[in-house]
């Protein structure tokens, strides 16, 4: 050791004990406890979604929420609607009772005693005003029809039975639809008809020719003015049946009446196999109630004046319903009106309702232009007139074709010359005995 300087002493002589030195994964974990304290301390930095926006948890949670709101509104619109269609059908059954529901007649002594008893009150309040025999009853469940033969009822008469039904079990409505035809409910339920008709009278003398006859119909006139005029050049007493709803049926009728044709209203009726074929447009159905087929048949000779009678327009199905046949030839009876049967069935029962109900009755004989060939028209032209000869009249029925109009220009004198006249139809018909 140097001279002059003192030896330091030495850790161990100090009396002090140093400290440990801290092994290595120790000191580790030390420092990462620090910095986690120091991390916690100190404030944290901004995200980038802080910074830029919301999260896309946050972003998430306010789109379900504006679509939240788009869905409650709409469910209040739908709301709304619903209460203003309801509060419009409150206001339309105020406004307009015949839309509202029914309301229940109170059960009086007609209902609870039934159909009959409405009957037997109906038929002896009848009998007090009527005069005219009843001809026939046409009944159903709930309703029945009797046709008088008288004229209509004055309005004293109608008077009289509305204070007799009025006086009676159960409450009535009368009214009349038409002239010649009453309607009498009891209870709003059970439904009587009087149907007025006149009776036919015979056709006058002079219209009864001496010799063999024939008369020729000209069906489906209406549809136009010039088939028309083409008919009235040719020198033939041929009859017009005009088609109701068609173009020109008002004027074909006028202009055929006008040139002292007779007309006749050719009436649309059902064919098997409906609606193909089709008869037009508001044609006779099986399926129309009463009421309906005497609205369809009053339209019909407004569209058809001077008619003297009527025919059917196809009808195969129409001309065997029963029911239907009934109202139609009801209707021609009140009008004074004659049927033709066109005979496109062999079921037909309109002879025997003829019959029954005083309308005077034809038939067809023969089909004129089933082929539309003129040589074949002129050969049943000329078979009819031998039919006139042998039988003494008969009927032809044929169409507005080009070749029938040129075959009956080409045997026009073939009549005459066999000694047969061709008549109006109304010179064929005639009232049948009652079965």
């Amino acid at each position: 050791m140097a001279p002059g300087k003192k030896k330091a002493p030495s850790k161990a002589s100090s009396g002090k004990t140093p400290p440990k030195t801290p092994p290595k994964k120790t000191a580790k974990k030390a420092a990462k406890k620090a910095a986690q304290k120091a991390a916690k301390k100190a404030p944290q930095k901004a995200t980038p979604a802080a910074s830029g926006g919301m999260s896309s948890q946050n972003r998430k949670s306010k789109v379900t929420a504006g679509e939240l709101k788009i869905w409650v509104a709409l469910l209040c619109v739908v709301i709304f609607l619903v209460a203003a269609v309801a509060l419009l059908q409150k206001a339309r059954k105020v406004f307009d009772p015949g839309d509202a529901d029914p309301v229940p007649v109170a059960s009086t002594e007609v209902e609870k005693l039934g159909f009959e008893q409405a009957r037997t009150i109906f038929e002896q309040a009848m009998d007090e005003i009527v005069d005219g025999p009843s001809v026939e009853r046409t009944r159903s469940t709930d309703s029945v029809a009797y046709r008088i033969l008288n004229e209509d009822l004055s309005q004293e008469e109608f008077t009289h039975l509305e204070a007799v039904l009025g006086a009676s079990p159960g409450q009535w409505r009368l009214s009349c639809p038409q002239t010649g035809h009453l309607v009498a409910r009891a209870e709003d339920r059970w439904q009587f008809e009087l149907l007025f008709v006149t009776p036919p009278s015979p056709p006058p003398l002079e219209n009864v020719e001496q010799g063999p006859r024939v008369a020729i119909i000209m069906d489906d006139m209406g549809n136009d003015t010039f088939s028309t005029r083409e008919l009235l050049a040719i020198d033939l007493e041929v009859t017009f049946a005009v088609l109701p709803e068609t173009e020109s049926s008002t004027e074909t009728a006028r202009l055929a009446h006008a040139q002292g044709r007779e007309v006749m209203l050719h009436l649309p009726m059902e064919p098997i196999g409906y609606p193909q074929p089709n008869p037009g447009r508001n044609a006779l159905l099986t399926s129309l109630s009463a009421e309906q087929i005497r609205a369809r048949m009053a339209s019909y000779l407004q569209q058809v004046p001077h008619a003297v009678g009527g025919n059917n327009h196809m009808g195969s199905r129409f001309t065997q319903h029963e029911e239907g046949m009934r109202v139609v030839l009801d209707e021609l009876a009140r009008h004074n009106l004659f049927f033709v049967d066109s005979l496109t069935t062999n079921g037909s029962v309109t002879r025997r309702l003829a019959a029954d109900r005083g309308v005077p009755f034809g038939r067809r004989s023969l089909f004129l232009d089933n082929d539309a060939d003129v040589e074949k028209i002129r050969r049943q032209i000329r078979k009819l007139i031998s039919l006139a000869l042998r039988e003494g009249e008969a009927v032809g029925i044929c169409h507005p074709y080009p070749e029938t109009m040129e075959a009956l220009r080409r045997e026009q004198e073939s009549f005459a010359a066999a000694g047969v006249k061709v008549v109006p139809m109304s010179h064929l018909v005639r009232s049948l005995p009652r079965p």
